[in-house]
C-alpha cells in the first residue's frame, strides 16, 4: 500500500502537512492554520534519485519538461510535457524521470518563453 501524505503552497513556501481538517462548508485547514492552502498530493513515486514525486512537480524526463499531475480520466498519474499535447504515466520505476521544481516555487520552468 502506497503512502498517503501532502505537502501544500503557502504562505510563498512549501510546508509539511501534518494534520487536514475537512468541514462540511467545504473549508479545508491545514496544519490547524493554513486555511486556503493549496494541496500537492504524493505520488507514492520517486524520481531517478530517490526524490519524492508530488502533484505539480516539474519534471525533465528524456529532455522534456513537463508537470505531475492527476488524470480524472484515466485515474493515474501523468505528466503533461510543457509545449506539447503528449502526456506520460509515472511508473514504479522513474529511472529516466528527475524531479527539477515545482509549479509554484520554480513558475519560470514551465512559462513556455523563460519568463
Amino acid at each position: 500500500m502506497r503512502e498517503i501524505k501532502f505537502r501544500a503552497w503557502y504562505g510563498g513556501q512549501i510546508v509539511e502537512v501534518g494534520q487536514l481538517d475537512f468541514f462540511t462548508d467545504g473549508q479545508i485547514t491545514v496544519n490547524d492554520e493554513l486555511v486556503g492552502a493549496k494541496l500537492m498530493q504524493f505520488t507514492g513515486l520517486k524520481d531517478k534519485n530517490g526524490k519524492e514525486i508530488y502533484e505539480g512537480d516539474v519534471v525533465n524526463t528524456q529532455q522534456l519538461i513537463g508537470t505531475v499531475k492527476w488524470s480524472e480520466e484515466h485515474g493515474k498519474w501523468e505528466v503533461e510535457y510543457i509545449g506539447d499535447s503528449r502526456k506520460f504515466a509515472l511508473y514504479t520505476q522513474n529511472r529516466d524521470t528527475e524531479v527539477i521544481g515545482n509549479i509554484y516555487e520554480n513558475p519560470e520552468l514551465i512559462n513556455s518563453d523563460g519568463k
